[in-house]
C-alpha cells in the first residue's frame, strides 16, 4: 500500500469519524436532553430550588453593583466629552448653514426675491 493510498483511507476515517460525531452530537441535541427535560426537569427543579435560588440572589447583587460601578466610571469623562464636542458639532452646522445661505441667495437671484 502506498502513501497516497494510506492518506486517502485517513481521510476516509476522518469523515466517518466526523460523520459519527455529528450523528451522535444530533441525537443528544435533538432526542435525548429535550425527553430528559421534559421527564426529569421539573422534580430537579424541585428539588434543587434552595441553590438555584441563592445563586440567582448572590449573582443579582454583584451582577447590579458591577453594572452600577461600571456606568458610574465609563459614563464621567465622555459625558463632558460629550457636551463640548456636541457644542462644536452645533456651531460648525450653523456656520456652513450659513454660509450655504449667504451664498446661495447672492449666486442665485430667483431666491433672493
Amino acid at each position: 500500500m502506498g502513501r497516497l493510498e494510506s492518506e486517502r483511507a485517513g481521510g476516509l476515517g476522518a469523515v466517518s469519524r466526523a460523520a459519527s460525531v455529528g450523528a451522535f452530537m444530533l441525537l443528544v441535541c435533538t432526542s435525548w436532553i429535550p425527553g430528559a427535560v421534559r421527564n426529569w426537569g421539573v422534580p430537579f427543579l424541585f428539588h434543587t430550588y434552595r441553590l438555584w435560588w441563592v445563586a440567582s440572589t448572590s449573582l443579582g447583587h454583584w451582577s447590579s453593583a458591577s453594572s452600577s460601578w461600571g456606568d458610574c466610571c465609563s459614563d464621567f469623562p465622555t459625558s463632558r466629552m460629550n457636551r463640548s464636542t456636541k457644542r462644536s458639532v452645533e456651531d460648525e452646522i450653523m456656520s456652513i448653514v450659513e454660509a450655504g445661505e449667504h451664498e446661495g441667495l447672492r449666486s442665485n437671484p430667483r431666491l433672493a426675491t
